[in-house]
């Protein structure tokens, strides 16, 4: 690909046309969340639902990817059904290789075709087709059926949704390449709003490097996987996950259960990193040129039928977020029943995060009588595993109003029915589990990133508001120009101002280390810009009393000094956009 030129894929499903175009305008806003942000400022509608026919999803990898070890990431920027703001995630898998063997730089989806539909983009084609034979599948069985529907040559990246993106439930998933996902904010069910069940990305052609650098990116590459490879995290991400946070949060009393009822998790023994990898450990798998290996796949079997001796098995993905969610979070007692259940949430194609905190809401609006087992068509219970099954069945088949409104989300249904202050979100975002303190609630309410693994162990705080502001406003905008790179966020303490620059550098582009922060600084206010033209206003967030008796690992939170942070972290991101539009 040339430099300096962005190529860019628009497909439209209303009229079934797709066009490329070499854009030079783009090169400023580097790749991922940069050039995300900026082309859904240029072609989101700003009067329009977010599921509507008009607004785009965008597929965006980032100016390393591929090139560089763990630099695997794609950004998926939309408009979140789930919250109305700007929503932004991050897969690996081979999606960025993919994308660059194709020499795409992004992908803008927009429209909605009159019946399912899938789409085949490779080097020199764009096929949009029916997808009757796999539409109402399961996210597992669509894989599978669509490696044989479409033989690809080359390297290729598969992303469906299950039956959960198709009936549009707010916090629906994109899953990525069967064992990873982009989650969170309700991308699947963008692609259910325009009868999109898939995209497939082929590449078949070689990876070019630019000549005219040649020996500093065999210096850069080299030092950057040998940093990686003898890092002392490396044996820890790769042997045991990212699950390893629980041990860490329960040692500190902050890792809550029962929808966080309770300080610390009474069944974790049987949850460890260690005793998950001893019993349920397949492999451990790596994104395309990333040496770490850190996504952990463990096996489930179940028995086929009540009075047989036959099984099925599946192989899941595991860490520390879906334990927390679908463990902790809903007082399970045993990893079968974990397994049972993140089957389930996996299967729909539903966030683990969001389900555990709808299944919470669920479970305590149970409890305090505010909903019946006629809303619910089951008795539900902390670590009743097949209420929660039939919950979770409900919830996608809309089988009552009350799984219609919890389709939307656990805050939406609790302002429906009650139980507000019981709710783990913020501003419709589930809590993920590591509770560190004010930062991680002040990151959650601004859309900020959550950490994904925590080494070492926070220490217990008493800085002031400004200077714990000013941290984490420093740390979303380092986020920002990583995201932008394409880094992965677990090893982002390896890809420095000065490595990015001399990365960057290798492959034609000139920022100096100053530059690369001044940028990270522009695009953290562009987001914020972007957010707040989708009306987001951090002055209109209640936080939902249960976060004040939550245990974190700086203790119990003060609500008066939380409102006082996010009032002055507010103030601080509003200063560069005062009219609140979206930037050009």
């Amino acid at each position: 690909m040339t430099q300096g030129i962005t190529r860019v894929l628009y497909i439209d499903l209303s009229s079934l046309t797709f066009e490329i175009k070499d854009r030079t305008d783009l090169s400023p806003y580097m790749g991922g969340t940069g050039l995300g942000c900026q082309l859904l400022a240029e072609e989101s509608h700003l009067s329009q639902d977010p599921l509507a026919p008009e607004q785009p999803i965008i597929f965006s990898r980032g100016t390393l990817s591929p090139y560089f070890p763990a630099a695997t990431q794609v950004a998926a920027v939309f408009r979140s059904p789930l919250t109305g703001h700007l929503a932004e995630s991050f897969a690996g898998g081979s999606l960025a290789a993919a994308m660059s063997l194709a020499r795409l730089n992004a992908l803008v989806i927009k429209g909605r075709a009159d019946r399912p539909v899938r789409i085949t983009v490779g080097p020199r084609i764009v096929h949009i087709k029916k997808a009757d034979p796999i539409y109402g599948t399961g996210t597992e069985e669509c894989l599978r059926e669509l490696y044989d529907l479409d033989p690809s040559p080359g390297l290729r990246s598969l992303v469906v949704i299950g039956q959960a993106g198709e009936k549009t439930v707010r916090f629906a998933d994109l899953v990525l390449d069967r064992y990873w996902r982009f989650g969170g904010s309700g991308a699947g069910a963008l692609f259910g709003s325009k009868n999109l069940k898939s995209l497939m990305v082929y590449g078949d052609r070689s990876l070019p490097i630019p000549d005219v650098n040649a020996a500093v990116y065999r210096e850069v590459f080299e030092n950057i996987h040998n940093r990686l490879v003898h890092s002392e995290l490396m044996p820890l991400l790769h042997e045991l996950g990212t699950v390893i946070n629980l041990e860490k949060m329960q040692s500190m009393m902050a890792l809550p259960s029962r929808n966080g009822r309770e300080p610390q998790f009474n069944a974790l023994p049987s949850f460890t990193a260690q005793s998950l990898a001893e019993k349920h450990l397949v492999r451990q798998l790596a994104c395309t040129g990333c040496p770490v290996g850190c996504v952990h796949v463990g096996y489930y079997r179940r028995m086929y039928g009540s009075e047989s001796f036959e099984f099925e098995e599946s192989h899941l993905p595991y860490d520390y977020t879906t334990v927390y969610a679908l463990g902790s979070q809903l007082g399970l007692e045993t990893p079968g029943d974990f397994w049972a259940l993140w089957e389930k949430v996996s299967g729909y194609g539903l966030d683990p995060l969001a389900a555990g905190a709808a299944l919470g809401w669920l479970t305590e609006a149970f409890m305090q009588g505010l909903v019946n087992e006629q809303d619910t068509g089951t008795a539900i219970g902390f670590g009743y595993t097949e209420g929660y099954l039939h919950a979770l069945d409900g919830l996608v088949g809309g089988e009552t109003p009350l799984y219609r409104d919890l389709a939307r989300g656990a805050t939406f249904a609790a302002l429906r029915w009650g139980g507000v202050d019981y709710v783990t979100e913020i501003n419709h975002r589930a809590t993920t589990g590591l509770h560190t303190g004010y930062d991680s609630f002040l990151a959650l309410a601004m859309g900020f990133k959550q950490p994904e693994f925590v080494h070492p162990l926070p220490a217990r705080s008493n800085q002031e508001p400004e200077s714990l502001v000013n941290n984490l406003m420093a740390r979303e905008a380092a986020n920002c120009l990583l995201d932008s790179m394409g880094v992965c966020r677990l090893v982002n303490q390896v890809y420095d101002l000065k490595t990015v620059s001399r990365a960057l550098k290798s492959l034609g582009y000139k920022f100096s280390p100053r530059q690369l922060k001044i940028s990270s600084y522009e695009l953290y206010h562009t987001k914020q810009g972007i957010n707040r033209a989708f009306g987001f206003d951090p002055a209109r967030i209640n936080m939902p009393g249960r976060f004040f008796n939550i245990p974190t690992a700086q203790g119990l939170l003060e609500q008066n000094r939380f409102a006082e942070m996010l009032d002055l972290l507010a103030k601080q991101s509003r200063a560069a956009d005062k009219e609140g539009t979206i930037p050009g």
